[in-house]
């Protein structure tokens, strides 16, 4: 295979072919690691497979995409089934701008995080149109950990598959490093995740599509700024896996900013326990999130927080204490309208605001009974003045206008 050594590529195919790194190359210090760093770019293409072994320390057994201050692009497409790669450690970004593409076939980290943007300053560009990204142990996917890297991945059919065992994938965990992650088809399974880890991080996941399953707890804000906006696809915080009994989503932690963005009505959203637990708070708002609502019609996609499984019929709380911000996109409604935002065994408030420029435009209100079933809801009190009215405003202005004159 050409390129400058073993396994650094400035161009690489493999097509059709298993590719076994002890086999078919020379070894060097970083044990079975590939880089492609110099400009290169990688393929896998047609059924070829690339395993790198795990080698004997922990930075060897490694796919590198960019490396050195240099770029680097890797492109799988590999078909169906096992075809692709398989390594320890793969991370895109780590010393040099890189490029992922994913259009077919299974790319797996086996062993330890994927990394995406680890290097300072660093542009990592991501494209998951098709097949498998699994990243099963034990940190899922850390995203932004580089001092001002700036991450951006488009899913768009990719099935992204992470361990259940409680740990998080991280979104910005490094100083002044930007995430944004755009799910538009596929799936993203399992794990915790934490938006916006270091406190001048910013992260965002935007989803338009697709199903977003968390299986253990989501935190939108940990410690810098994060938004998690939903419009379109399945965002489900417990499918029965992992061993936690309660997903849990928090929306502005204690030091975080935070905001849970919820746009129309073409979603679905559900916070819930599958294994019991009893009275549970799963959603929180705290005092530094805004829950936000885009009106584009007559109803709105609910936050549903729930049990099931298990929990079925167990109280499952909401506690709001941040911005409700309520806002209009090409619609109208009119005086005295309702709209269902959050249902839940109990809804708690403690102390949750009206956004400043809703006051006097929409009133909030908890109907129900607490442990058995409470909504959070919305009413439009914006009246329109009657035509009469209306004419009798300018008779008054024009009257005001000359006796000023």
């Amino acid at each position: 295979m050409p390129g400058s050594d073993a396994t650094t590529y400035d161009y690489a195919v493999i097509d059709n072919r298993v590719v076994t790194l002890a086999a078919d190359m020379a070894l060097n210090t970083r044990l079975n690691t590939v880089t492609i760093k110099g400009g290169g770019a990688l393929q896998i293409d047609n059924g070829g497979n690339l395993p790198i072994s795990e080698g004997e320390n922990w930075d060897q057994g490694w796919m590198k995409v960019g490396d050195s201050g240099t770029a680097g692009s890797l492109t799988v497409a590999a078909g169906a089934g096992l075809s692709g790669f398989s390594a320890k450690e793969i991370e895109i970004g780590y010393g040099g701008d890189a490029t992922f593409t994913l259009n077919s076939g299974t790319v797996t980290n086996r062993s330890r995080q994927l990394g995406i943007g680890s290097g300072a300053g660093r542009t990592s560009t991501c494209y998951l149109n098709g097949g498998a990204l699994n990243a099963p142990t034990p940190y899922g996917i850390v995203a932004g950990s580089g001092s001002g890297a700036s991450v951006t991945v488009y899913q768009n059919g990719t099935d992204v598959t992470l361990g259940n065992d409680g740990l998080y994938s991280t979104f910005a965990s490094g100083p002044n490093s930007t995430v944004t992650w755009y799910l538009q088809d596929g799936t993203w399974s399992g794990g915790g995740l934490s938006l916006g880890t270091h406190a001048t991080g910013v992260a965002q996941f935007i989803q338009t599509g697709g199903t977003s399953y968390q299986s253990v707890e989501m935190v939108v804000g940990t410690a810098g700024t994060a938004l998690y906006s939903i419009s379109g696809g399945t965002l489900d915080t417990k499918q029965g896996i992992g061993y936690s009994w309660g997903s849990t989503v928090t929306v502005g932690n204690s030091t975080g900013q935070g905001t849970f963005r919820v746009i129309g009505d073409d979603s679905t959203v559900k916070v819930a326990s599958y294994w019991g637990g009893g009275t549970q708070t799963l959603f929180t708002l705290g005092a530094n999130g805004t829950l936000e609502y885009v009106i584009d019609g007559a109803t709105v996609t609910p936050i549903q927080i729930e049990g099931r499984g298990g929990a079925a019929g167990q109280n499952k709380q909401a506690s709001l204490a941040g911005v409700i911000d309520l806002d209009l996109n090409a619609y109208a409604p009119t005086y005295l309208d309702t709209y269902d935002l959050l249902t839940a065994g109990t809804v708690i408030d403690n102390g949750y605001t009206l956004a400043a420029e809703d006051l006097g435009i929409w009133e909030l209100s908890i109907v129900g009974t607490a442990g058995s079933g409470q909504t959070l809801r919305a009413q439009y009190m914006l009246t329109i003045p009657e035509p009469t009215s209306l004419s009798l405003l300018a008779l008054a202005g024009l009257a005001l206008r000359r006796r000023r004159q």
